[in-house]
């Protein structure tokens, strides 16, 4: 799932619980894959917490927002903390961001119900 999101490391919600007081991690999606029936939220592992640089802790902030909007079938709010996250340095061209956006586009688009949780059927990409 690294290469579909361009990311180098992910974890789960139950890993990140763990070491949240530690690391600094950007929220980027919440899934359901092959093997589990409850959706998870995944993780960017972005660095140690006491290294993360001003962007990268306003990031993990406004991560944290767009699951918040996902999870609450937002569209409107998921787009917008999208366009908000991109604007902070670094994140501009970032891939899970463009790939959340591409799968909430057709939603808003073509007035089809939104639940946030993306499906997978394979365990890895």
């Amino acid at each position: 799932m690294c290469k579909l999101y361009g990311v180098d490391a992910i974890c789960s919600d139950e890993t990140y619980n763990v070491v949240k007081e530690t690391i600094c991690c950007r929220a980027i999606d919440i899934v359901v894959v092959k093997g589990r029936d409850t959706p998870t939220v995944l993780y960017e592992i972005v660095t140690e917490r006491n290294l993360a640089s001003r962007e990268q802790l306003t990031v993990e902030s406004f991560s944290e927002q767009l699951i918040s909007f996902l999870r609450s079938n937002d569209l409107l709010a998921v787009l917008n903390g999208i366009d908000q996250t991109m604007k902070v340095a670094g994140y501009e061209e970032n891939k899970a961001l463009q790939l959340l956006r591409e799968r909430c586009l057709p939603y808003l688009t073509n007035g089809l119900r939104f639940t946030g949780i993306q499906a997978y059927s394979e365990k890895s990409f």
